[in-house]
This record gives structure tokens, sequence and C-alpha cells, in this order.
């Protein structure tokens, strides 16, 4: 288990930038046209069936908005020390699992996201207010292109720069991608609940509080809001999904925001029956 010190340092995951609206775009056609294809195959495989449905049936009713075979879902119902990040290609049947970082919520230093660090989601917004700061947003994404974050500068250097022991282990902040950049930049599509995702700056990165190499844990460490993987597959898991893919936060903790993502996929129940 890790401790608070393996909290990442600044505010939210990245600076603030303006939302812009999401252009149409062709669709996978092999995927477009059928996307039950393989849904008993993601069954056996060990994908959630209420969550996998539940996104299909986003990505049927959405197609114009990707171009990527594959979809990505966070089951926040599961503990982080699970790996409950599952991508499915829907021209293909492939399925990965990773494990992924839920949000720690925190605001002078108490962590309300996740406050006894057991790996399980509390709360996404703040007690008394619609605050989401630091908290892992519910409901439907597109992913969008991939950056370098800086963070922040303190004496010249950015927080997010990584920082490696002699055994080559991420010690401090984000792992630097082959192509230099180290973050996938998400825009929400459930209105009133992660519409705000990129102006905020919830991404997709790796971080050096996931390292189990470093920190000995099972429970994965704690975001300030992004979905946050080991460093060793960050690179990996973001450069599938760039760029036009659907991801869905699946949290049902947080029940007032998932029914405002559930009333976009109305009739779920019966898709891919």
């Amino acid at each position: 288990m890790v401790n608070d010190s393996v909290n990442p340092p600044g505010g939210n995951c990245n600076y603030a930038q303006r939302d812009e609206a999401i252009p149409a775009v062709a669709p996978s056609s092999a995927a477009a046209s059928n996307v039950c294809k393989h849904f008993s195959k993601f069954k056996r495989s060990g994908v959630p069936e209420a969550p996998l449905k539940q996104a299909l049936k986003f990505y049927e009713k959405n197609k114009s908005k990707f171009k990527s075979s594959w979809v990505s879902i966070a089951d926040y119902s599961q503990k982080s020390d699970k790996k409950r990040f599952y991508m499915v290609n829907l021209e293909s049947g492939e399925v990965r699992k990773h494990k992924v970082s839920h949000g720690s919520g925190n605001r002078g230093g108490r962590k309300y996201g996740d406050e006894n660090h057991d790996g399980m989601i509390d709360r996404c917004q703040h007690p008394g207010s619609s605050s989401r700061t630091n908290m892992t947003r519910p409901g439907f994404f597109a992913t969008g292109e991939q950056y370098y974050s800086c963070g922040s500068k303190k004496n010249g250097r950015c927080s997010h720069a990584e920082s490696r022991n002699s055994r080559g282990l991420l010690t401090k902040g984000w792992p630097k991608f082959r192509n230099g950049k180290n973050a996938l930049r998400l825009d929400g599509l459930t209105p009133s609940v992660n519409n705000g995702a990129r102006g905020n700056g919830v991404v997709m990165h790796g971080a050096w509080y996931n390292e189990p190499d470093v920190t000995g844990q099972q429970i994965m460490g704690r975001s300030y809001g992004c979905p946050a993987f080991d460093p060793d597959e960050a690179e990996s898991i973001i450069g599938t999904i760039t760029d036009k893919s659907l991801y869905y936060s699946y949290v049902p903790t947080c029940a007032n925001d998932m029914n405002k993502s559930l009333a976009q996929v109305a009739g779920w129940q019966n898709q891919c029956n």
C-alpha cells in the first residue's frame, strides 16, 4: 500500500486550456458496422458486462465522433489493485487489461476522493459543493492528441519531468515517450459532468507513484483526477488509443454523475442481446 507521499505535486494534472468543439470524423467502417461482433468474446475475456454494453451503446449512437476501433473502459467499481482498465478492439476482438489510478480529490492535504487509500473511489465531488478538483470524472470521453506536459516549474524544472534511479526505474514525474510526449488529452462528452475535462487538464499519463518496483505497491497511487498508469505501460496504452477513440469512465459510486451518463445511452440493457 502506498502512503500519502506518493501523491504527485501541483494542482490538476495539467494547466487550464479552453475547451474546443469536437469535430465529426469518419468512423472505422468495420467497427461502425457491427459494434457487437465480438461482444461475447469480450465478456468471456472478463470485460464487465454493464459498462461494456453502455460503452458500445454510446459508440453506436455517436459513431461520427470516433475514428478508432479501440474502446477503453475504466471500471472504477473495482479496487485499484485489479486490472480494471479494459481496452477492446471492435474489429479484431483483441482485449488488453491494465491497472489504472483514480483521483485523490486532494484539497488542503485531505484526499476526499479516496480518503483511507483503500483503492476504492469514495466520491467524485467535494462535500457540500459541485467542485471536482482532483477528482475522477465519470462519463464518456473522446481521446485527443498526445503532447508534453511540463506541469508546474520550480527552479526551472518541470514537476512532470521524469527522474530515474540507477536501475532505470521512475522515481518522480511522468515517463517521457519515445516521441517526446508524455500525456494524452481527453475531451469530455457527458454534459455537466466531464465536458470541461480538457480545460481542467484531465489527461491520461504514466506516473512515478504507479511504479511497483519503486513503491512496492499493489494498490495504485492516487492521481490528481487523471487516469494514470504504470510508467512501463503508459506509452503502449496511450499510443494505442490516441486520436478519437472512445474512453468510458464507469464510476457507479457517483450516482448523480452516472445517471447523467446513462441518460445518454437509454436502453443500454438491450445492447448486443
